[in-house]
């Protein structure tokens, strides 16, 4: 009766080993999916900061160029009214320089009232 009982407890524990092997393997199955599933998950994040520092750099570059167009308008503006100045001041001074030899030829365009015929700048 002895041996039965040894018998019986070492077929328990037998199937307790094997419970226990069994669930040994079913974990080791999940730590493996699991590891696969970290693996892809980084390989995911990677190329995500890959992208974004491409973006990132494709946004500097644009921000420069932008920059650097800005910086290029406001010179030729600059240039533009430097130009339109000095036009200005040209106009001025041949302005002031030709009015006498205007008005003494009598092309004033009715500013004098001298000739009746003329009003506005228009003949009659």
């Amino acid at each position: 009766s002895q041996i039965k009982s040894l018998q019986e407890e070492q077929i328990s524990h037998q199937r307790e080993i094997s419970d226990l092997k069994k669930a040994l393997g079913d974990a080791n199955e999940m730590h493996r999916d699991d590891c696969k599933r970290i693996q892809s998950m980084m390989e995911e994040n990677n190329q995500r900061q890959k992208t974004l520092e491409t973006m990132q750099d494709s946004m500097e570059s644009m921000k420069q160029s932008i920059s650097g167009g800005t910086e290029s308008l406001k010179k030729e503006l600059n240039a533009v009214r430097d130009d339109m100045s000095a036009v200005k001041s040209s106009l001025e001074t041949n302005s002031n320089a030709s009015e006498p030899n205007i008005k003494s030829r009598g092309l004033d365009f009715g500013e004098n009232g001298s000739d009746s015929s003329m009003r506005g700048g228009r003949k009659i």
